[in-house]
């Protein structure tokens, strides 16, 4: 990837990705399936979502293993769930990522136009 490719999204205000798992999830549904790009790391309260749609009033979560294995992970993600009630969040995990691309885009694409005709 060229420099320029690393750097454009934070110069248009956008955060990193915090996970290989997130960059893939970009790149293998929202990109490839030509889905809106959502925001990075959004900050709701004070919590943070992985992807969002502020103006649907969704979010997605990205689920690893390796990143919320822990006790403490689950009582955090019990917490942020609970305090993420006025929205909707899909939940995603490596294998819809990877071995599921379209049809996890055509859930959030779904899911998108949805939240548009409730608006």
């Amino acid at each position: 990837m060229r420099y320029r490719e690393l750097v454009a999204p934070f110069g248009a205000g956008q955060r990193p990705t915090e996970s290989e798992l997130e960059d893939d999830f970009l790149n293998l549904v929202i990109r490839r399936y030509g889905l809106p790009v959502p925001v990075r790391q959004h900050p709701v309260g004070r919590r943070w979502i992985d992807f969002a749609y502020p103006e649907l009033v969704l979010g997605i979560e990205i689920e690893s293993v390796r990143a919320h294995a822990a006790r403490e992970d689950v009582h955090r993600n019990a917490q942020k769930a609970n305090e993420l009630l006025a929205w909707w969040i899909l939940r995603f995990a490596y294998d819809d990522i990877h071995r599921w691309p379209e049809e996890t885009a055509e859930l959030i694409d779904r899911t998108i136009a949805r939240r548009r005709r409730a608006a």
